[in-house]
């Protein structure tokens, strides 16, 4: 019997020899192929859920396709020892050029929705709100307190308020307040104008960032949190009622900033430049439009006008042509590895695609993933597939003209085309079966690790009252590892840490910056938005019920008591790519309105903000809630949130179908619920496998 490495390769192997080995191939053949339909079928069949949603299902599957036709077809040559075998023009001239495209579009697709995460976070800046730690907000307790004359409102000491004096009541009407028929005239960003246009449609979102400092100047200096209902001035005067009615004063965004050294390094550290000005926000909200409902469909059809065009030439060649027909053309059993014949010009379209993915989209893709970082391993997967996919070429090439020149029995063995078949299969494990595998396991780990209703990392005060500006376990955070609290390294996956990560700035500097890796930032910038917008109207209701001290015991004007977080159901895990319709008007009212009972009591225990006073918003609060609608709710909205209908179309309901806003501050009560629990089920997991343990 002739050696293994025999250039006589017909005889180096036995009738028998030759049966087992095209054996081998075809069961491998058989396994590899069921491993790649199934794993695709699950893909497929979980591609709402967010460990797939955020892939690209479309560009994925495509490519899966068109690899399978690849590879199949490499397998049989191996198997039937031919070249060309009778797919071969399909498999390299549409198979393997349409893979290739699918790949660099799917890395395309990755840097844009990084890159329009970071632009949905840009929009926002704090600076352009505050440039000074915020004045703090009433702490109101359903209890009457001695020290009020006022029932349920606390009243600061002498000892806190040394050098202030109060205006009596009297002369707190009179005083820089205007009157509620002069409201809409007031300020000179508030005109009338700005709320007949704000009735009709959404406003842009410059208008989230009104008023800005070049129309009010930064309140005056305070304590980063504190209990008093009213700040002096930083010169110890009396306080103007003007400073804390003007709506600058309430526009601060929360957390509180802090001065100390951790929010300045993990700001400069971990965050891009904000953008000033609601000009610059404008731009940028314009650039989020097309990027959010529109991307995803272009990349989409890019893809589908390069199958267009490869199955048009693939069809021609396959006409016109005579070596690729159905039917081999050439055997192995009586031509050498050696003298095998190269392609024909039908296949010049596959080897132009092949090298420019190389040379030219590969390194691309490599410059442009090189700034985005993402929590669904899509990043890492597409890094691995294009460096196997250059290690399997080159090594194919060698492979081809070299070793098997050298060893031509080793084209028997492990032939050529094995090194591609091995790349295909990387790129299919890392785009298809390792995100259904990492699916499975958030379930398998949701399903058996419920959060702790146990001893909370980080307790709040004394008080059994969950207050969201109670100084909680802020001295617990001061120390900073490359710009992250080292505190973080302790929290755990229980509602009171979420609750200390979202009360310490640092931390929520850091818990955005998951989220925009988590392609979500829009869930906290939304809470955000809608604790200062809640706390603006805790502070109207509190001055009403200064006013009127007779109704202020009918109201409920008070923290709500919750002593355990009580989770709403999860919202729909299905994307929401296309347009959202307006509610219908046959729609049930109250089959749309139905909040559970738990998720009611989950907003008011993380935000305390519930309230059913039915007195009237000043026209500017109104305004700021229509631009909150508008750009996180509204169909089209730049910050559009993956709600449910049930909790959205009650909110486009009563937006639409009046200009005025329902009476009280809980309008967006329900889109709370589910922002918190999304955040505290998805972003805040990300952020404990990053920072913490989960």
């Amino acid at each position: 019997m002739a050696t293994p490495f025999d250039p006589d390769f017909d005889s180096a192997f036995s009738e028998n020899e030759w049966t087992a080995l095209r054996t081998t191939y075809l069961t491998a053949c058989v396994l590899h192929a069921i491993w790649w339909l199934t794993s695709l079928f699950l893909f497929i069949r979980r591609r709402h859920h967010r460990r797939i949603a955020h892939c690209g299902t479309f560009l994925t599957v495509t490519g899966a396709v068109c690899g399978f036709f690849g590879g199949s077809d490499f397998v049989l040559h191996i198997v039937t020892r031919r070249w060309p075998c009778f797919a071969t023009l399909w498999a390299l001239s549409f198979g393997w050029s349409c893979w290739t495209v699918s790949a660099f579009l799917r890395s395309m697709l990755v840097v844009c929705r990084y890159e329009n995460s970071l632009n949905k976070l840009r929009m926002f800046d704090t600076s352009n709100r505050v440039t000074e730690p915020r004045p703090l907000s009433v702490r109101v307790h359903t209890k009457k307190t001695a020290s009020s004359s006022v029932p349920g409102i606390v009243a600061p000491s002498k000892a806190d308020w040394p050098s202030a004096s109060l205006p009596s009541k009297a002369d707190w009407p009179s005083a820089s307040l205007p009157s509620k028929a002069d409201w809409p005239n007031a300020s000179p960003h508030f005109s009338s104008a700005h709320v007949a246009a704000a009735a009709e449609q959404p406003p842009h979102i410059s208008s989230l960032l009104i008023p800005s400092v070049e129309k009010y100047p930064p309140p005056p200096a305070s304590p980063a949190r504190s209990t008093t209902p009213l700040v002096g001035k930083a010169g110890g005067g009396a306080a103007h009622f003007s400073e804390i009615t003007d709506p600058a004063w309430h526009a601060g965004p929360p957390p509180p900033p802090s001065s100390s050294s951790n929010h300045s390094q993990l700001a400069s550290q971990n965050t891009h430049t904000r953008v000033r000005g609601s000009s610059t926000a404008s731009s940028i909200s314009a650039s989020i439009l097309p990027l959010t409902a529109v991307r995803e469909r272009r990349v989409n059809m890019m893809l589908a006008a390069s199958i267009l065009v490869f199955t048009v030439w693939t069809g021609l060649a396959q006409t016109f042509t005579v070596r690729a027909r159905f039917y081999p053309v050439i055997d192995w059993c009586t031509l050498a590895p050696t003298a095998r014949p190269y392609l024909a010009w039908e296949f010049i379209p596959a080897v132009i695609t092949v090298f420019a993915y190389l040379f030219i989209a590969i390194p691309i893709a490599y410059h442009k993933l090189g700034k985005v970082r993402d929590t669904y391993y899509i990043r890492k997967g597409l890094m691995i597939t294009f460096t196997t996919v250059y290690i399997c070429v080159f090594t194919y090439f060698i492979w081809m003209y070299l070793i098997q020149r050298q060893w031509p029995v080793i084209a028997v063995v492990f032939p050529d085309t094995l090194w591609l078949i091995i790349a295909g299969t990387v790129n299919h494990a890392t785009a298809v079966f390792w995100p259904v595998v990492l699916s499975y396991r958030e379930d398998h780990a949701r399903n058996a690790a419920p959060p702790s209703s146990g001893p909370a990392v980080c307790s709040p005060t004394a008080s059994t009252m969950i207050d969201f500006d109670a100084p909680i376990c802020l001295a617990e955070f001061s120390g900073v590892e490359k710009g992250i609290p080292t505190a973080a390294k302790s929290l755990t996956r229980t509602m009171e840490s979420f609750r200390c990560v979202l009360n310490d700035p640092d931390l929520f500097e850091a818990f955005k910056n998951v989220a925009v890796e988590d392609f979500n930032v829009e869930n906290p910038l939304f809470y955000e938005e809608h604790h200062a917008f809640a706390e603006s109207v805790r502070m109207f209701r509190t001055y009403q019920a200064t006013l009127n001290p007779s109704s202020s015991s009918s109201s409920s004007n008070s923290v709500q008591e919750h002593p355990s977080f009580l989770q709403p159901p999860e919202p729909s895990l299905r994307r929401r790519s296309g347009p959202i319709p307006l509610p219908s008007a046959t729609t049930t009212t109250s089959a749309a309105t139905t909040i559970s009972t738990a998720a009611a009591a989950a907003a008011a225990n993380l935000t305390a903000t519930t309230s059913t006073d039915t007195t009237p918003l000043p026209p500017w609060l109104r305004l700021r809630a229509r631009s909150i609608y508008g750009n996180f709710i509204a169909p089209g909205a730049p910050l559009l949130l993956n709600l449910s209908a049930r909790v959205r179309e009650p909110v486009i309901r009563a937006f639409v179908s009046s200009s005025e806003e329902p009476p009280g501050g809980d309008v967006f009560a329900a889109v709370l619920d589910e922002v918190i629990w999304t955040m505290f089920e998805n972003t805040f997991v990300k952020f404990l496998e990053r920072y913490g343990r989960a």
